[in-house]
């Protein structure tokens, strides 16, 4: 079965795939690959594939058919956002690309009021973006 050649995938539209691990994914037209839903372990996350026309190792989606685009500008087209605060729920970033064994490794609030005084940087699922997906197979199942 042929499949849709990279030049001519839109950026934000979602494409059923024939992949190793996505039945769709969001095609991310900067990364060159499509972020889609994957189940691992009875686990399911957002993860990216890149096009097939990459070439291998990585080259591992065809796209097949173009399904539909994400319009909202709320909606991003990436795996996680950015990190909060697992006490407070606020913005969180590194001073360093170090590691926390580092000396030099700090992390501080980016917004808040400063009440929290120990942050701990937890990652956040792209809920908007696994919905949208979520629901396409949920209605290719029913």
């Amino acid at each position: 079965m042929g499949h849709i050649p990279i030049e001519a995938c839109r950026d934000r539209h979602i494409y059923r795939l024939q992949s190793r691990n996505l039945r769709y994914g969001v095609f991310c037209k900067k990364r060159k690959g499509f972020i889609g839903i994957r189940t691992k372990f009875d686990s399911r996350f957002l993860f990216m594939e890149y096009h097939y026309d990459n070439g291998p190792p990585f080259g591992t989606a065809r796209p097949i058919e173009d399904i539909d685009t994400i319009d909202s500008p709320h909606v991003r087209i990436v795996e996680s956002l950015p990190p909060v605060c697992l006490y407070c729920g606020e913005r969180t970033d590194r001073k360093n690309k170090g590691t926390e064994t580092d000396p030099s490794f700090k992390v501080f609030h980016i917004t808040g009021d400063g009440s929290c005084k120990m942050p701990m940087p937890c990652a956040q699922t792209n809920t908007p973006l696994f919905n949208i997906l979520d629901k396409l197979e949920e209605d290719e199942s029913a």
